[in-house]
């Protein structure tokens, strides 16, 4: 073999050797902390003090037409973290039953009563109450830390006449936010049902039993499926997207120009609610995909944020969007795809939030050939609560 090539691979392996069992020494130091624990953290519920009490907090005897009844108050209580508090009524546990038929009963739904036989030739016995009982809602929070209920402390979150308690079966109820580190870990509810006055004979004597759970979540969990929003929970703050005036304050950046009724033509579902918007894309905007977003800021002060309700236009076709708070993603919106009509969809935020929040909303759907003449994805009225 040639030296030159044995002096070569001699070489080489020389500096393998050195690569893989080299001593060369660099400044080096080495620090440690040991001890190190990760705990898991706790998030607790009790209904007047226990958990899964086996007593009904609804007990209702005797309901009649335009009568009103309230539960006895519930106290629920959030141990060791903050969380969201919810209620529904479990819908498989709704079982509602005839309980034997009056003459006037039998008599109002077509059947023909015969003294000591009772009812006959009955095809059909309404006994739902559900559908003609009207549902509301209030709750007391111990502001003065007292522990006394004064009367006028109560605040209605839904009130009289609004639902009834078919409404609401299966759609959890938001309560608010409570717990550690909050204003207050406690709060009691008070509900109350109302049989409609026009509720007529054949719902005589007919009863319902249900079962109603209570929720606590994490802060920073998504909303349930079927969450049910009060009307009356509190604004923090609210602005009209497409009114100038309104929009003051609330820096919007990257929107079209603002479409009020009647605009620059188009149908639009009919306008919003009140008849002005913006769009994420369109006209005083592009049309690019980079640019398929727009901004908002909203104040919460010095309270505690925890939800945002947008309206928003859900027509047949590109108007689905992603919304970000403080650049994290808290949700997505799929059109429907069936015709234009505006709607109102509430987000959880992704934890809760005071001071000033921004918001940011972004188009999941390429821009349309239309786009720069009617624009796309239209938002108006906005809530933080």
């Amino acid at each position: 073999m040639n030296k030159k090539i044995i002096v070569s691979l001699s070489v080489v392996a020389v500096v393998a050797t050195i690569a893989i069992g080299g001593t060369i020494a660099y400044f080096s130091d080495t620090e440690t902390s040991e001890n190190n624990v990760i705990t898991a953290g706790a998030l607790d519920l009790t209904i007047n003090d226990k958990n899964n009490p086996v007593e009904a907090v609804v007990t209702i005897e005797d309901m009649k037409p335009s009568q009103e009844w309230y539960t006895g108050p519930i106290t629920l209580k959030v141990y060791n973290n903050p969380g969201r508090l919810y209620k529904h009524i479990v819908a498989e546990s709704v079982v509602c039953e005839t309980n034997g038929i009056t003459e006037p009963e039998c008599s109002d739904q077509g059947g023909n009563w015969v003294d000591g036989q009772g009812c006959m030739e009955l095809l059909e016995d309404e006994n739902y109450l559900p559908g003609v009982v009207w549902f509301d809602l209030e709750v007391w929070v111990d502001e003065n830390k007292d522990e006394v209920i004064q009367e006028n402390e109560w605040v209605v979150l839904i009130p009289d006449g609004s639902v009834t308690v078919d409404d609401i079966i299966s759609n959890w109820i938001y309560l608010g936010t409570y717990g550690e580190r909050m204003e207050t870990n406690k709060i009691v509810i008070r509900q109350s049902f109302h049989m409609d006055g026009e509720a007529g004979n054949e719902y005589q004597s007919d009863s319902c039993t249900f079962t109603e759970e209570f929720m606590v979540t994490q802060t920073n969990a998504t909303c349930p499926e079927n969450m049910y929003v009060p009307e009356n929970l509190p604004v923090l703050d609210s602005f009209d997207i497409g009114d100038t005036t309104s929009e003051s304050g609330h820096n919007l950046t990257d929107w079209s120009n603002a479409w009020v009724k009647p605009g620059w033509g188009g149908n639009y579902g009919g306008g919003s609610s009140d008849e002005s918007f913006r769009l994420l894309m369109g006209r005083g905007d592009t049309c690019e995909t980079e640019d398929a977003y727009a901004t908002f800021t909203m104040d919460a002060g010095d309270d505690y944020a925890t939800l945002l309700t947008i309206e928003h236009l859900d027509g047949s076709q590109t108007d689905s969007f992603d919304i970000y708070v403080d650049d994290e993603l808290i949700g997505h919106y799929d059109h429907s795809g069936i015709s234009e009509t505006w709607v109102t969809t509430t987000f959880c935020l992704p934890d809760i939030k005071t001071g000033s929040i921004e918001i940011k909303l972004v188009a999941t759907e390429p821009a349309a050939s239309w786009c720069e003449t009617w624009g796309q994805v239209a938002f108006s009225n906005v809530e933080l609560k």
